[in-house]
């Protein structure tokens, strides 16, 4: 899985999303990748319109991820391009590492990567209301996490935000803690 075995500098991974992004568009149109949905027989064709880098971090706009949406529905994400391939939100939340089980600091970039997809993709859209605007921030790159495992995939998390800490900031308003 994903957690498992990535490796590398951030910097790196981003500028291979960045010319995969760039080398997928300069294809002819009769020669389309694909990206099949696990457990079905449905395929996505990678267009424009559906892949899209969004910010990994809140306080770090530059580092960025690329993800896959649903062409019917721009708000499910269906997968993240990292390490030269497209991970499946199903499979990034999950572990082959048995010592990962309990509640696990965030220390590794691949964990930061599942911090992001349980937060921002998994609570924050698929759970989120666009009836009443709810969303989640992504994390800051420094801030503090833990991430609940259970029987081999990530469940649920937690941050400690200090006293004191911007939380929003609007134009109008700061949201402190």
């Amino acid at each position: 899985y994903l957690v498992d075995t990535l490796a590398g500098d951030p910097e790196v991974l981003q500028a291979d999303a960045e010319i995969y992004y760039e080398n997928l568009f300069k294809k002819s149109s009769s020669t389309h990748d694909v990206f099949s949905i696990p457990g079905g027989e449905e395929v996505v064709k990678l267009e424009d319109s559906c892949v899209c880098f969004v910010p990994l971090y809140r306080n770090n706009p530059t580092c960025k991820v690329l993800l896959l949406t649903d062409p019917k529905d721009k708000e499910t994400v269906l997968a993240v391009y990292l390490n030269q391939r497209w991970w499946p939100v199903e499979d990034v939340v999950k572990t082959a590492d048995p010592s990962r089980d309990g509640l696990v600091s965030v220390q590794t970039f691949g964990e930061r990567i599942v911090l992001f997809v349980l937060n921002y993709i998994i609570f924050g859209i698929l759970e989120g209301s666009s009836a009443n605007d709810a969303f989640f921030l992504p994390h800051s790159a420094t801030e503090c996490a833990k991430i609940l495992w259970r029987n081999g995939e990530a469940v649920a998390f937690y941050s400690v935000k200090m006293k004191g800490t911007v939380i929003l900031e609007t134009r109008f308003h700061w949201f402190l803690i």
